[in-house]
C-alpha cells in the first residue's frame, strides 16, 4: 500500500505517521542516521509530489515523537513552522515548548500567531476527524509571546464562536484592547450572530471594561444609557487605598465630576472583586491595611485641566 498518496481516509494518514515514526527512531545522538536521512528525503519529496493539504500534514506530524521531529526538521527534512502548528493544535503543551525552544536556538523565527490559527479553532481534517481547540496548547502560545488581539481581534472572535467562552476568557485574560470586544460584538451584529453577540457580550462584561493600569491600579468604564451620555470611570487604586469616581459627558457643557472615597467608606464587595480582576489581569494589588487617612467622600467637579488627564 501507497502511505504517501493523496487521501482523506484517517486510517492511511495513521499508518503514515506510524512508518515515519519508525524511520525517526534510527537516530545517531541527536541527529538522524545517514540512512533514515535518505528515507526522510524520499518521504518529503511523496509528500510535496502528491500535493498533501495542511491538514494531513499537520495532523501526521502531530503524532510524530517529539525528538524525531526535531531531528526532521534539524535536517530540513521537515517543516519548523508546521511542527509548531502540529504540536499547537494537537500537543501536549511540553512538545509545543520544545519545538519553539528548539528552533529559536537554532536560529529559525517561527510564527506564534501562525500556530494560534490551529490550537484556537475548530478544524474538520476529514471526515473521521474534527478538532474543537486546546485550552491548554492556547494558554503556552500565549505564554511564548502570541498576540490574543492578532488580525483585529478576528482570530479572538472566532475562537469563541468555534471553541466557546471559556476559550474567549483565556484571549481576554492575557491581553486585549479596549475596542477589540465591542468592535467584534458590532460584527456579530452585522452577520446576525445572536449566540456569539452573547457570549462577547459576557466578556465585555466580565474583562472589556477593565483594564490594568499598572500593578496596583485597576480602572473600570461604564457606558450609562441616558440623554447625557455619560461615562463612569472608577478607578481603583491599592497603593493608596481610594477609589475615584469619574463621571464624564459627551455634552461638554456638564464639567466631568470627580467622587473620591477611601477603602474604609466604599462596597466592600466591589473593592474584592476589583482586587480579583486586577490580579487575574496581571497586577499585584497591596492588601487592605485599613489604616490609610483620608476623607470619607468627596465631590467636586474637575477644572480642564483635570478633565484632560
Amino acid at each position: 500500500m501507497d502511505f504517501f498518496n493523496n487521501s482523506s481516509d484517517l486510517k492511511q494518514w495513521q499508518q503514515t505517521a506510524d512508518y515515519l515514526n519508525d524511520v525517526l527512531r534510527d537516530t545517531a545522538g541527536e541527529q538522524l542516521s545517514p540512512a533514515a536521512q535518505e528515507k526522510m528525503r524520499t518521504a518529503a519529496s511523496r509528500i510535496s509530489s502528491n500535493k498533501w493539504s495542511s491538514h494531513r500534514l499537520v495532523y501526521t506530524l502531530s503524532r510524530l515523537d517529539t525528538k524525531g521531529l526535531i531531528a526532521a526538521c534539524t535536517g530540513r527534512h521537515l517543516d519548523w513552522q508546521t511542527a509548531l502548528n502540529a504540536k499547537a493544535c494537537f500537543g501536549p503543551t511540553e512538545d509545543l515548548q520544545k519545538i519553539y525552544l528548539t528552533a529559536r536556538k537554532q536560529g529559525v523565527s517561527l510564527q506564534l500567531n501562525d500556530a494560534l490559527n490551529w490550537s484556537s479553532r475548530a478544524i474538520v481534517f476529514c471526515p473521521d476527524l474534527q478538532t474543537s481547540g486546546s485550552l491548554e496548547t492556547t494558554g503556552e502560545l500565549f505564554k511564548l509571546g502570541a498576540d490574543p488581539a492578532y488580525d483585529s481581534g478576528r482570530y479572538f472572535s472566532r475562537a469563541v464562536e468555534d471553541c466557546g467562552i471559556e476559550m474567549g476568557r483565556l484571549f481576554a485574560r492575557t491581553g486585549l484592547s479596549g475596542s477589540i470586544i465591542p468592535a467584534q460584538m458590532q460584527n456579530a451584529q452585522a452577520y446576525n450572530k445572536p449566540l456569539l453577540y452573547k457570549d462577547l457580550r459576557e466578556l465585555y462584561w466580565e474583562y472589556g471594561r477593565y483594564t490594568a493600569a499598572d500593578h496596583e491600579t485597576l480602572v473600570e468604564k461604564k457606558n450609562i444609557d441616558d440623554a447625557n451620555n455619560p461615562t463612569l470611570k472608577v478607578i481603583f487604586n491599592f497603593a493608596t487605598q481610594r477609589v475615584s469616581e469619574i463621571y464624564e459627558f459627551s455634552n461638554k457643557a456638564f464639567p466631568p465630576v470627580l467622587h473620591e472615597f477611601n477603602f474604609e467608606n466604599y462596597g466592600q464587595a466591589a473593592i474584592e472583586s476589583a482586587r480579583k480582576k486586577l490580579t487575574e489581569l496581571g497586577g499585584n494589588p497591596s492588601p487592605d491595611t485599613g489604616i490609610l487617612p483620608g476623607k470619607k467622600i468627596s465631590i467636586r467637579p474637575l477644572g480642564p485641566d483635570q478633565a484632560k488627564s
